[in-house]
């Protein structure tokens, strides 16, 4: 790389040739500016060479950071399909605590914002509300991960702050995401998932939302949220598809899991989108819903007849298709409103199969036939209009922070059915959704950067830039040198003593800083911060070193 530059090349030369030729008389440039700096730094004082290692390290972490930012500002987030496996039930329990018993269980903080239970004492607290379950699936184990506390009418939700909320008296009510295979999980709550395409709304204004607190995807559950409020607008589009009969997972409730929008699952960068589609999932108590099964034969009326359906795949990647909308004037509207129709064809029906193909791509062909034979499933309720939410009265469940003579159990809460809306508004039609493709994750930002720098370095203008920045260092230099001059002599010795304690101190800051963070990610200093701290370190560290070596006589 050291070579010299490769000789200039006539006009006309290749493209790879050029290239060569640029390249080697930037390795030139930079070998003699190298050596230019390295020859600055022999002449430098040990004071000067400190200060300028700590600034040199400053303006390394500062451009760390600001590439890291420009080439990674967007978080890798998952696919719907990868989002909505994570997503499981969780557990709501008390543990009554009259005198100073202990709980009985090991805590540690993890990188999700939550603890991990790593270990439960026999005879405690945990342990006998475990041996109290009747069902093994619902008892608390190591590995589960405890999402909130609330004791003394107060929750803490941070995994570090955990343990010190457990230590306080009284009663503890715990929120626990538990780790079980699939079979388990369906024992312990129905778990439904759904795709709603919200014509002319905007999720923003029509609906309040909070962290996910009746289930957990863990790290997942920083990008998804969990709606607490229905606002009117919305209220009147869940009254709309209760009357028409449709899908229960086509009304957006209290408690739902918002996992997706238009394609994107992180939910509170895209709850501005217009009209979006949006992936939910619905944890009940078991037995809260069931699937209705039913066939519809639809026969088109010409090669130019419109089935008039907008579909797409199931969000959990693999078997049916989710009707969006039914588009009128179309053979399955008509279908719809002919008088032979006892079962229609609604939003968020799913195709299981068609002429007795079942994979998506097999689906859209045979849409394509004359004739059709389509097999629909639909989730329907089977606890009325609203049903008991997990924790309500009649599900069999205790919610979160209640008090009960008997011991809790396993829930999760749900607040009320919204109250009754005004009129819906009017839909219009609306396509299927995709995501953000493929270039939406590449770094462009910092593409463009390394480009720009390699472009600055490889110019003419860069002697000129370098000779700046020479001059400025010069400037700075002459500005540290003041300093010294007005301390007179007899107090080198003790400013020397101060600055240099002052020095040790910042850098056991920064190394303890740096240390800590490997129990407790989520305490993590900022880049910039560290940075700061490092660089002021050194400046100490350079003038306290001067003032003694100049207070010993080495300095004149």
């Amino acid at each position: 790389l050291l070579s010299p530059p490769c000789p200039a090349l006539k006009p006309g030369g290749s493209l790879p040739a050029l290239v060569f030729a640029a390249m080697g008389d930037f390795v030139a440039e930079a070998t003699a500016k190298l050596k230019q700096a390295e020859a600055i730094f022999d002449k430098m004082d040990t004071e000067e060479k400190t200060m300028a290692f700590g600034a040199a390290m400053c303006v390394l972490l500062l451009v760390g950071w600001v590439f890291r930012k420009l080439c990674c500002g967007r978080r890798a987030f998952p696919s719907e399909e990868v989002a909505l496996k994570k997503v499981g039930p969780v557990v709501a329990l008390t543990l009554y605590r009259p005198g100073n018993e202990k709980l009985g269980m090991s805590l540690r903080p993890n990188e999700e914002g939550t603890c991990t239970i790593m270990g439960i004492s026999d005879g405690d607290l945990l342990d006998q509300w475990n041996k109290a379950e009747l069902r093994e699936e619902r008892r608390i184990r190591s590995g589960d991960k405890i999402l909130s506390v609330t004791s003394n009418g107060s929750t803490c939700a941070k995994g570090a702050m955990m343990t010190e909320k457990l230590k306080q008296g009284g009663d503890v009510n715990l929120t626990v995401a538990v780790v079980r295979s699939d079979a388990e999980q369906e024992r312990i709550a129905q778990c439904i998932t759904g795709m709603v395409a919200l014509d002319d709304l905007v999720l923003k204004d029509v609906a309040e939302f909070t962290t996910p607190t009746l289930s957990s995807a863990g790290a997942l559950d920083k990008a998804a949220l969990q709606i607490s409020q229905v606002g009117p607008k919305l209220a009147a589009w869940n009254e709309q598809r209760r009357a028409e009969g449709a899908c229960c997972t086509q009304q957006l409730e209290v408690g739902d899991r918002i996992v997706s929008v238009s394609g994107s699952t992180n939910v509170p960068g895209a709850l501005a989108t217009p009209s979006p589609t949006v992936v939910l999932a619905r944890c009940r108590p078991v037995g809260s819903f069931r699937k209705e099964s039913f066939d519809i034969t639809i026969r088109r009326q010409g090669p130019d007849d419109r089935m008039g359906l907008v579909i797409c795949p199931h969000p959990q990647g693999h078997g049916p298709a989710v009707v969006l909308k039914i588009v009128p004037g179309g053979a399955i509207s008509r279908y719809n409103d002919g008088a032979g129709s006892s079962r229609p064809m609604l939003r968020g029906d799913c195709i299981v199969a068609v002429n007795g193909a079942s994979a998506y791509a097999s689906i859209q062909k045979e849409l394509a036939s004359m004739q059709i034979n389509l097999r629909v499933e639909r989730w329907v309720r089977t606890d009325g209009a609203g049903g008991p939410a997990l924790g309500a009265p009649g599900a069999g469940m205790v919610m979160p922070g209640s008090v009960a003579a008997a011991p809790a159990k396993v829930s999760s809460p749900v607040p009320p059915a919204p109250s009754k809306p005004a009129p819906p508004p009017q839909p219009r039609t609306l396509g299927p959704s995709s995501g953000p493709g493929l270039f939406a994750s590449i770094p462009w930002r910092g593409i463009s950067l390394v480009m720009f720098l390699g472009l600055w370095l490889t110019s003419e203008d860069m002697q000129d830039s370098s000779d700046c920045v020479m001059a400025g260092l010069l400037h700075v230099n002459h500005f540290l040198r003041l300093p010294p001059k007005y301390v007179p002599l007899e107090s080198h010795g003790s400013l020397a003593s101060a600055l240099l304690a002052a020095a040790w101190a910042l850098m056991l800051l920064f190394m303890w800083s740096e240390v800590s963070t490997l129990k407790q990610p989520l305490k993590r200093r900022g880049v910039i911060s560290q940075a700061f701290t490092a660089c002021f370190a050194s400046v100490l560290f350079g003038y306290g070193n001067f003032f003694l070596l100049t207070w010993a006589g080495v300095y004149s």
